[in-house]
């Protein structure tokens, strides 16, 4: 997975479930989405997981992000959210 920030391009590694959740936080387009919906999307059922596996899946995805972490907004309470539309680009390098 590539991260464009400018014209400038970060390649990074993420592990299955740090690629599930940053897709659904991507989704979302930045609309908050609550930690037991993230459950549910990421891990298939908020009942059988405690709600901190989130928050651990989360951190983990910041430091995969490194100097663009802060993209990754926490709303106490609440959930998360991306500050950010991501977007794709085409293989003819056309943003979608």
């Amino acid at each position: 997975m590539a991260i464009r920030n400018g014209s400038a391009e970060q390649e990074i590694t993420l592990t299955r479930t740090d690629f599930d959740l940053l897709l659904a936080l991507t989704r979302a387009q930045g609309d908050l989405v609550s930690r037991g919906r993230l459950l549910d999307i990421v891990w298939g059922s908020a009942r059988e997981y405690h709600p901190n596996v989130v928050d651990g899946a989360v951190s983990r995805l910041r430091k995969s992000l490194g100097a663009h972490r802060e993209l990754l907004v926490t709303e106490r309470g609440r959930g998360y959210r991306l500050a950010v539309a991501l977007s794709r680009q085409s293989p003819q390098g056309e943003s979608k």
